[in-house]
Formats: structure tokens, C-alpha cells, sequence
């Protein structure tokens, strides 16, 4: 195996614990769509499980907690009665939550026949045959009810999943900070963001990086990555950050140059190479360090431009020994447990 020189990370799941945050807020973002968009009789606090969120995650396509959180509600709609469609003449975020209340106004659900009826299991294997993505959840479940899901625009506007997960992971006074205005659906103020940690030492980062260029490219959108980075307080230990707003930026000048709006969201290579080509020449061999078999898949990709190894790290996972058999069938070059084992390699 040959040894890179370069090497760079994943964030979430590799170097910090998101346990607390933004899995926490994937299920609050489900919870919240039912009982504070809709306006339905409170769902159970268990409405969806880390373990169902693991699952789905690995069916691909769903790196973006926004697409998973999306990717869940629509699933958990096709299980509800049938609503009638909302209007369409919804532009802003009041009118979008008068039209979707509207049209939920007359739903009676029975939430623990709907827990009892929900199969995430299969619905990520089915899933995954269809491409993964919210686009193969929807092809794995039923259309029912999927008029009220209301994943559009921006969170400006009618974007309501995105407007939740920020609300609640951000918290009202990053919220206020990021986009310039007030929570409008999730009011308080402590974001989950802030109970983020590293999954690795400092020093032991510190050693690496006296040893390699180190480098991250995360499905984060920038404002939360370069935060999460100085609030855990290795920032300077990071010379090349590509986050989703380089991919969008990055997609949008495809679509100006080409007319082919493209998606460079992993398992496409674009985040992963753009991070290397900041750290190095196209020569030197690099690594890819991820926490779910769409890095690993990302990393392959990759390698076919320039020299990479992937590696799958399970420091996150609740089922090390599944997740290995799935790293292993996406091609990981290497598997560790955590980081600290990585970096003994490296450093060996």
C-alpha cells in the first residue's frame, strides 16, 4: 500500500462527535415537520431512531442531513392518511405553512400504528437499489402525501425542512447571525451545534500535521465548518477546507459554462480532489478519510484522477463490525477504528 503524503479528512463521524448535534437534529427536524408544520397531535419522542438514521445514511446519496432529514419525513407522509395538496401558490414561508396545515387540518394519525408499520430497513435496501438519494427513497415508498412535502426555495422562503434543522442545530443566535433573520419555528436559543467534540486529541492532530499537509472536505456548509473548527479549536491545523458551498459554487459554474447542471456532492469526487489539489501537485498520493461507504465510494472516484486511498474510520459507529462490511464492499483501502489508530500508521 503506497503512502500518501497528503491527507484529508471528512468531518462529521471522523474528527468530530455529532452525536449530540446534528444526528439529534435530524430526528428533532422529523419530529418538528409533523407536529410544528403540519400542526398534527405531537409525534412520539421516537418518532425516528439513531440506529434507522445509520441505515438510511448508508443506503447513499444522503451525506446532506438536510436531504436525510427530507428523505425520512417523505417516507414517514407515505404511512399517514391521505391529505389533500396544499396550494401551490405558496411563496413565502407564512404561506407555505397556512397552505400545508390546510391541507393536514383534517388528518387523524394513529402515530403508534405508524411506528409499528415503519420499516427503515427495507426501505434503505430498496432505497439503495434505486440509487439512494431522497430521489430513491421516493421511488422506494408510495406518492402518498407527498404534496406536503414542502423541500423547496430556501429557508427564506418555502424551504420548511431546512428552515427547521437550522433552527434547531444553530440555535436563535447563530441563526440570527448566519441568515439575517429571526427563528420563526424553533425558538431557543442554545443550537445543538454547541455540543459538538472532537473524536481525536489535539496533540495527536498537532503531530500529524507537523508530519502531513492536512486537509478536510465535509458536506457542512462553510459558516458551520470553519465554526465547528475554531469552537474545537483546531482551525490552524487545517490548510485547505472544502465545504458544500465550494460544491454548489462549484456546480452552479458548470451549469453557466456547460448548461448541465451536474451534482458534486459525494459519492462524486469533486469535494474530495478539490481538497488535495489545495494541498499538493496532482502527483503526490493522497488519503480520504470517511465515516460512511459514500466517502469510500468518493475516494475511489478520485483515485482514478490522481493517487488516493480510502479509508473508512468507525470511531462513530454503533455497529463497527457492520459498518466494516460495508466500507469493505464500497472498496476501503483501509479500515480503522479511530483516528488515533490511523495516525500510528502514519506516523509508524
Amino acid at each position: 500500500m503506497q503512502r500518501p503524503r497528503l491527507v484529508v479528512f471528512d468531518m462529521d463521524g471522523v474528527l468530530v462527535d455529532v452525536s449530540a448535534s446534528y444526528r439529534p437534529t435530524i430526528a428533532a427536524t422529523v419530529w418538528d415537520y409533523f407536529s410544528l408544520v403540519l400542526a398534527l397531535a405531537a409525534p412520539p419522542v421516537d418518532l425516528v431512531t439513531p440506529e434507522e438514521i445509520d441505515l438510511l445514511k448508508r443506503a447513499g446519496g444522503l451525506n446532506n442531513d438536510w436531504d436525510m432529514a427530507a428523505a425520512l419525513i417523505a417516507y414517514l407522509l407515505t404511512l399517514l392518511p391521505e391529505a389533500p395538496s396544499p396550494p401551490q401558490d405558496g411563496s413565502t414561508t407564512e404561506a407555505a405553512l397556512h397552505g400545508l396545515r390546510r391541507a393536514a387540518a383534517g388528518l387523524t394519525v394513529d402515530w403508534e400504528t405508524v411506528v409499528r408499520r415503519k420499516d427503515v430497513a427495507s426501505l434503505a435496501q430498496t432505497a439503495a437499489q434505486w440509487g439512494g438519494g431522497l430521489a430513491g427513497v421516493q421511488q422506494a415508498a408510495s406518492a402518498t402525501n407527498r404534496s406536503l412535502l414542502c423541500y423547496r426555495g430556501t429557508l427564506r422562503d418555502t424551504d420548511l425542512v431546512t428552515r427547521l434543522f437550522q433552527e434547531r442545530y444553530l440555535g436563535g443566535d447563530r441563526f440570527r447571525t448566519t441568515y439575517g433573520l429571526e427563528p420563526r419555528l424553533v425558538l431557543e436559543e442554545a443550537g445543538l451545534c454547541r455540543r459538538e467534540t472532537l473524536l481525536v486529541a489535539r496533540e495527536t492532530l498537532t503531530r500529524l500535521a507537523e508530519r502531513y499537509p492536512l486537509g478536510i472536505a465535509t458536506g457542512r456548509p462553510r459558516t458551520e465548518a470553519l465554526f465547528a473548527l475554531e469552537h474545537l479549536g483546531v482551525r490552524d491545523l487545517f490548510r485547505c477546507v472544502i465545504t458544500d458551498d465550494d460544491i454548489q459554487e462549484a456546480e452552479e459554474r458548470t451549469w453557466q459554462e456547460t448548461g448541465h447542471r451536474p451534482t458534486y456532492r459525494k459519492p462524486d469526487p469533486y469535494g474530495v480532489l478539490a481538497a488535495l489539489a489545495g494541498l499538493g501537485t496532482p502527483q503526490e498520493p493522497g488519503l480520504y478519510v470517511g465515516d460512511v461507504p459514500d466517502d469510500i465510494r468518493a475516494a475511489r472516484a478520485a483515485g482514478r484522477v490522481r493517487p488516493v486511498l480510502a479509508v473508512g474510520c468507525c470511531a462513530a459507529s454503533r455497529d463497527r463490525e457492520d459498518l466494516r462490511q460495508a466500507f469493505a464492499v464500497a472498496g476501503a483501502d483501509l479500515i480503522v477504528n479511530d483516528l488515533e489508530e490511523l495516525v500510528r500508521w502514519l506516523l509508524a
